[in-house]
């Protein structure tokens, strides 16, 4: 009797997901071809945007930093990572993962355009240029979804590299233009939720037909629990789900669970070899940073939500993929004989791969497998060398 999920105040229904897709994409396409635009296709189209950004930030890390990586490993890790982490928009690519698919593509094409800016550009006025389009893309993330835009983090050692590399007076007049665009987005923002809500900084989530009265989240104090805190980081990284007789076997479990080539990230970064690297190179606090920040994020989604689920975990894949990405590029960069390294980093990004496969088969929260399990079924006899 009531829209499931949507905001109700006043007597009006609101979307409480994120308005910038909309100025992105669905007007530009109604303006153009006169049609309104499915919400399917703009997943799609910000998951292809998504995909483009990892293989040119990875290429331009291994460029950097471990120009002899193999080039089967940097197609295959891409592979991997670009599927775990966009995977279940994929799947389910209607409502929630537009706003989430266009926060990771806005936020990955942040963290590109910052990258370039420090650590390639040369000329002043290109790296102004760059670091302002990296600082738009992530002030439009927080348009889409406040959670995975807390990725602008990132920026932080980025910038601090730069400050260390471009001493000088005119530091500061960079930094003040690089913040414009966070000023103004944040301003038009502010407006639009004072237009729907009476409040600058209620995008709707107080307000929303869902499983728990969303109003508690007003009160700070009142939400504040530790031990939920410190279950939502085990259920992010650490839950296990059993393995299943039928198909597709896997469920989803914790990002550090479900995924074999995010094990060998964990198996590297322990190794003093890998860390000392990262020092050297002088991106340790980069690194660190992109370990820390998908912990606050977690955070944040368990304080603000009232339970987690697989789509919240998206909010951090992006960045572990990077983090993955780096630490499995220093693990070659660190030793002499790589061929034993070399089959492991590839089978395990294959197994990855498969895995994502199998759980894109899965029924859940209603994806493709849940709508369709007739066309799940005909998939699970041809892997299955069944006739149908």
């Amino acid at each position: 009797t009531y829209k499931w999920d949507h905001a109700f105040y006043n007597g009006h229904y609101y979307m409480y997901f994120g308005v910038v897709p909309v100025f992105l994409l669905f007007i530009l396409f109604k303006l153009i071809t006169g049609r309104t635009l499915v919400t399917y296709h703009a997943t799609q189209f910000f998951v292809m945007m998504s995909i483009i950004a990892f293989f040119l930030l990875f290429y331009l890390i291994a460029k950097k930093y471990f120009s002899k990586l193999p080039l089967c490993v940097y197609l295959l890790v891409t592979s991997a990572v670009s599927l775990i982490a966009l995977g279940y928009c994929v799947q389910a690519p209607a409502l929630y993962c537009t706003a989430i698919s266009g926060a990771i593509c806005c936020m990955l094409w942040s963290i590109l355009f910052y990258f370039y800016a420090v650590m390639y550009v040369k000329k002043p006025i290109w790296q102004v240029i760059f670091a302002v389009l990296g600082a738009l893309a992530g002030a439009l993330a927080f348009g889409c979804r406040p959670p995975v835009a807390l990725g602008n983090l990132i920026a932080l050692p980025l910038a601090i590299q730069f400050a260390k590399d471009n001493k000088g007076k005119k530091l500061v007049r960079k930094f003040i233009i690089v913040a414009i665009p966070y000023i103004v987005i944040g301003i038009l923002l502010m407006i639009y939720n004072y237009v729907r809500f009476d409040s600058p900084f209620e995008f709707g989530q107080a307000y929303q037909f869902t499983v728990s009265d969303q109003t508690v989240y007003t009160n700070v104090f009142e939400r504040m629990d530790i031990a939920a805190l410190l279950s939502g980081i085990v259920y992010n990284f650490l839950h296990t789900e059993t393995i299943s007789k039928v198909f597709p076997f896997i469920n989803y479990g914790g990002f550090l669970i479900t995924y074999p080539i995010m094990w060998l990230m964990v198996l590297y970064f322990a190794q003093d070899k890998v860390r000392e690297a990262i020092k050297n190179d002088k991106i340790k606090m980069l690194v660190w940073f992109l370990a820390i920040v998908p912990v606050v994020i977690t955070l944040f989604d368990t304080y603000w939500s009232p339970e987690l689920c697989e789509r919240y975990r998206l909010d951090t894949y992006y960045i572990l993929g990077i983090l993955a990405f780096i630490v499995i590029g220093y693990r070659f960069k660190s030793i002499e004989k790589k061929d034993v390294t070399i089959s492991l980093v590839c089978v395990l990004s294959v197994i990855s791969i498969l895995f994502t496969f199998l759980l894109f088969m899965q029924p859940f929260d209603g994806n493709f497998a849940e709508y369709f399990p007739e066309q799940a079924e005909v998939v699970r006899k041809v892997i299955m060398f069944q006739s149908y």
